[in-house]
């Protein structure tokens, strides 16, 4: 259409019904997935009406954060550009104008990674094809993305789950238990969702707090490579995770205690892998080569 768009009249979208995060210490973000194609979709439909759109952020560092992080998302899904592109509106800002995203610690890790990086994620998950609503369903997302419905996630379709550490010490009759605002899970929680994805092997990272048998009864094989918790996995855990990896044909659900710090640095490990293995070749056998978005957007 060569002809002029004329404005019918001003919008504003609130980014605040998008900022949705549960923090596991003092993290704020990156948002999840969920949140960008959500917050996307909404700024397009805007658009499309010929609206003249002003996002409005709340006025904290974290949400203006977050709400920069959205907007540069819309940039790189719905316009295309890369994530250098999508930058330059904010380029020149303050320092203070944004912070970067810390680790979701409790200790002083002195590692953050910038809005930047988050887009660079966002560009490739887009790239490889992670983000098409057949291979991402948003209300199942949502649904096992709450820490009240399992805190897990597919990070590899049809491969890689990561998930929290459930735990045996729950009242009997119970498959969870709330402590300290904190819920905890039976591994009989997880049984009938792992069934329905065809999990074929559960591999704990922490120390055990349940007995393998309830995976190992329902036909499920338990492996445990134990590190300690915060720690960067031992060499000889990350060889035989991924070694484990190839040998199994089928969906492995992985969990440290919380499914944020070892287990997610080993799927990590994992991606890198596959990288390598594209550039020379001795990994080509890995299947659903996609890239690893860290969720905690509650992946």
């Amino acid at each position: 259409d060569s002809s002029p768009r004329h404005f019918s009249r001003d919008q504003t979208l609130q980014t605040e019904p998008f900022l949705t995060y549960f923090p596991f210490c003092s993290d704020f973000g990156p948002l999840n997935l969920s949140c960008i194609l959500r917050f996307c979709s909404s700024l397009s439909e805007l658009i499309r009406e010929k609206h003249n759109v002003l996002v409005q952020s709340p006025p904290e560092i974290e949400p203006r954060t977050n709400t920069i992080f959205l907007i540069g998302c819309f940039l790189i899904l719905e316009r295309e550009m890369d994530p250098s592109q999508a930058d330059l509106p904010f380029c020149r800002a303050h320092p203070t104008f944004l912070r970067s995203y810390p680790d979701a610690s409790y200790h002083n890790v002195g590692f953050e990674i910038s809005v930047f990086d988050a887009w660079r994620a966002v560009e490739k998950a887009n790239r490889e094809g992670w983000l098409k609503p057949e291979v991402l369903d948003l209300e199942e997302y949502d649904h096992y993305d709450d820490p009240n419905n399992g805190d897990m996630q597919i990070i590899v379709p049809n491969k890689l789950l990561l998930f929290k550490g459930p735990v045996e010490d729950i009242p009997e009759g119970s498959l969870w238990v709330d402590n300290h605002y904190v819920r905890m899970f039976h591994p009989r929680f997880y049984l009938e969702v792992f069934e329905e994805i065809r999990v074929k092997t559960v591999v704990r990272l922490n120390a055990p707090n349940y007995d393998p048998k309830f995976f190992e009864d329902a036909d499920m094989e338990h492996v445990d490579l134990f590190c300690e918790d915060c720690s960067v996995p031992p060499t000889q855990v990350i060889f035989h995770f991924l070694q484990l990896l190839q040998r199994v044909d089928g969906m492995v659900a992985v969990h440290c205690d919380t499914g944020l710090g070892v287990a997610a640095m080993l799927v990590g490990e994992r991606r890198v892998e596959d990288a390598r293995g594209r550039m020379t070749g001795r990994c080509s056998d890995l299947p659903h080569q996609l890239p690893l978005l860290h969720r905690k957007g509650g992946d």
